[in-house]
Formats: C-alpha cells, structure tokens, sequence
C-alpha cells in the first residue's frame, strides 16, 4: 500500500482494541459513504469521483490549456477561498516546487487585502496573462470582488480580445457566476453540485491550474484512484488505514482529553497540504462546541520556535507525523573544500534527506519521552500521484471522523453568522 498508517508511537490503545470499541460505527458510516446515505448525503460526489470516466472534462481541460500556450500566456491569476485554492497551491507545491520549472506563474486573490489584490494586479498589468475564477455560486464576497477588479484589468488591458483568457469553474446550470459568463462568453468548468468545496481539489477547481502549470495531473487522478480501491473495499478499523486514523482521531481527544491535533511535516512544499487538512477537518467538524481543533507545524524549522512548547509545554495536544520515503530531489554531502573549519566532515556521504529524516526520528523519541501520543502517515514518496492518494485519504478519513463526532460533514454553517454581520455593516440590501 502506498500509504500507511503508523500508531506505533501511541501508547494509549492498540489497533486491534480500537477495532472493539469502534467497529460496529465505522461499519456503519463507512457503508453510509459507499451507498451515498448518511448526513449530507447529497453532497458526496467527491466519494466514487476517482472512479469516474474523465476523458471528456481532461479533453476541454488540454484544449484549454494548448489554447493559453499557444497564445503564450504567462501569468495566471486565480480567484478562489478556501477549498477553491488551497488545492491548487497544494499540488504546485508538492509536484513542481520550483517555482521556475513551471509553465505559468501563478498569483492567488484568495482575501479582501487591499494590499493582496493590489500587489496581483501590479504584478500582471504589463505580462500577458489570464483569470481562472473559482466559485459555485460567484456569490462569495470576497471572489466576487477580487473577480471585478481582475476582470476589469483585463478588459482594459486587452479591450475586445479578452473575453476567452477568463475561465470560470462553477455550477453549470445556474448561480450569478454561471450567468456572468453566459452573458460575456467566458469559458466555464463544472463544479459537480455534489461536491463541496473542500472536497474539489481532484476535480478541475484543481486540476486545470495544475495542467496549465505542467502538471501531470493523470498521475493525480490515478494517486486518488488506487486509494478510492484501497478504502472503499474495506470497512474494517485494521485494514483501513483512513478509518483507523479517524478512530485514533476520536479516542484521543474523547478519552485523553487531547483538544489539539498538530499535523508535522519536514518537508517545507508541503505546508499547503497540511493547510488542506486544517480546512477539511477544522470545517467539517467544528460543530456544536464538540471538535478537535487542527493546526500545524513545518520541522525541523518550528522546532526553533515552537519545540520547547511542544516539548514541555500543556500535554493537551496530539501529534500526526507525515514522512515521505522518496524525495523530490537530494544532495549528498561530500567533504569540505574549506578543510573541514566548519566540522561538518562528520556528514560526508550522508544525504540531506537522510539527515533530514533523522532528525524527525529524533524529535519523535524526545516528544515521546515527554508522554506525547504520537501518530505517523508514512508515505513512499512525494509527487503528484502522492498528492492524489493523501487527499483523497484525508477526505475519507474526514467523513468517518466527522461522523464518530456525530456531526454532518459536509455542512458549514457557522460560516453564514460573519456573513451576515458583513452584509449588514456593508449595507447590502
């Protein structure tokens, strides 16, 4: 299995006592979300998607794309919250982390900073460039505003030639974005009405930019594919990896009163998927006063900041370790030109990933001796296919950890109370 779940370092439960105390539940929910029954039912697209026939929406996705290249454009701006561009950044950053090997640069208008949406605009006026603007609705303040301010740039930049550097993923059938784009041509993608945002990164709210970019991003679907086979024909807590994190999830924050999950990573390109789980989990289970709140942190950098917290600090707080056994690229070390003055010999033939890796071991047997409960998804390398599996393993590991909360995980509705402060304050009528 390309992925798996290590509890080695949890001293709380065992796998095979947790599949006693929980296995008769995760049954349940786990035919819920294969059976597309259960709270939120109509918002389980996501579930069988990897499983789908994809040549026609790939087809519009590579004409779209020969059309950018062909007419050389060079930036791209994407406007989205939430779900709709943290996935994006997530697989640039895991797949092509170089900046410079991509066929595009991109810029995000992700909030309502001035500062933000200025800087984009400067940066493109004088580049040849285009707008992917991602909304379901096109109601969403924040994009709805970003997208004014874009598409006027553009239109009085380009004037009559710049209707088809606009494309639009959103509802196919209705919203105001929809009629937007009917009324000015602009090309649209579908968001499927039945996948929630946070659950979209696999569909082209993630995978048109990450084309345009020079992603592969066949090897994402296939990633997401083999782990659709690898949890859906399983229901039970030992051979499920996904499952049995969620259960972990519930027990430790249920019968330890640990409130805090910090998700680590030592990879620095990855902060945006560990940024994705934040959202996944922190929106589908921050209900009815009863969640787990989700962070994260980057090693070994945090480790100068935060390490003496986590090392001696409240023990209200579990840890999930993400390692990659194959990295993007390494160095070897080899010995010093400056005669060794900086004492580092010591490293010589050793590789920085090597070393980067021993230091998590490190770090894992200090925190354990602390009494930290420690959990490790142990992945076999980092790579588009790799962001594929993980994503798709934590949407699934989200839905069954949402439910052991008792908890709908596919609605968010505690968002609507700023919303409507906002609209009130704004004088919106």
């Amino acid at each position: 299995m390309f992925l798996k779940l290590n509890p080695n370092f949890v001293t709380a439960i065992k796998p095979e006592d947790l599949q006693k105390k929980y296995q008769e539940q995760v049954k349940n929910f786990h035919h819920d979300l294969v059976n597309n029954k259960g709270p939120g039912s109509n918002f389980l697209g996501w579930v069988h998607y990897p499983n789908n026939d994809h040549r026609e929406i790939m087809e519009k996705m590579e004409r779209i794309v020969n059309q950018w290249h062909a007419k050389k454009i060079e930036e791209i701006v994407i406007i989205g919250m939430g779900g709709s561009y943290t996935g994006v950044k997530a697989i640039l950053e895991m797949a092509i982390p170089n900046h410079n090997e991509r066929k595009m640069h991109v810029h995000f208008m992700r909030s309502l900073s001035s500062c933000n949406l200025q800087t984009v605009l400067n940066q493109v006026k004088t580049k040849n460039w285009g707008i992917i603007v991602i909304s379901k609705s096109g109601t969403t303040l924040e994009s709805a505003l970003a997208f004014k301010l874009a598409r006027t740039a553009l239109k009085n930049q380009f004037h009559h030639d710049y209707a088809w550097r606009i494309i639009a993923i959103t509802d196919p059938h209705q919203g105001t974005l929809h009629d937007l784009c009917t009324k000015h041509q602009y090309t649209m993608l579908p968001i499927a009405s039945d996948i929630g945002g946070r659950f979209s990164s696999i569909t082209p709210v993630g995978l048109l930019p990450a084309m345009l970019c020079g992603v592969d991003v066949k090897q994402i679907l296939q990633g997401a594919k083999a782990a659709y086979h690898d949890l859906i024909q399983h229901d039970a807590i030992t051979q499920n990896s996904a499952v049995l994190y969620a259960c972990y999830r519930h027990y430790l924050y249920k019968n330890l009163n640990l409130s805090i999950e910090v998700l680590i990573s030592y990879e620095d390109n990855v902060e945006d998927t560990l940024l994705q789980h934040r959202q996944l989990f922190g929106e589908s289970e921050g209900k009815n006063h009863d969640a787990l709140f989700p962070t994260y942190s980057i090693f070994t950098t945090d480790l100068h900041s935060m390490g003496q917290l986590y090392q001696q600090g409240v023990r209200n707080f579990f840890e999930t370790v993400i390692t990659f056994k194959k990295p993007l690229a390494d160095i070897i070390m080899t010995k010093s030109v400056f005669n060794d003055d900086d004492h580092l010999d010591y490293l010589t033939d050793k590789t920085v990933h090597e070393i980067n890796y021993l230091a998590c071991e490190a770090t894992i047997a200090a925190h354990k001796s602390s009494g930290i409960e420690i959990l490790k998804i142990e992945l076999e390398e980092m790579s588009a296919y790799a962001f594929g599996y993980l994503y798709y393993w934590f949407c699934f590991a989200t839905a069954i950890s949402a439910r052991l909360l008792q908890h709908n995980p596919f609605d968010q509705p505690g968002v609507e109370t700023y919303k409507q402060n906002m609209f009130k304050l704004l004088g919106k009528k």
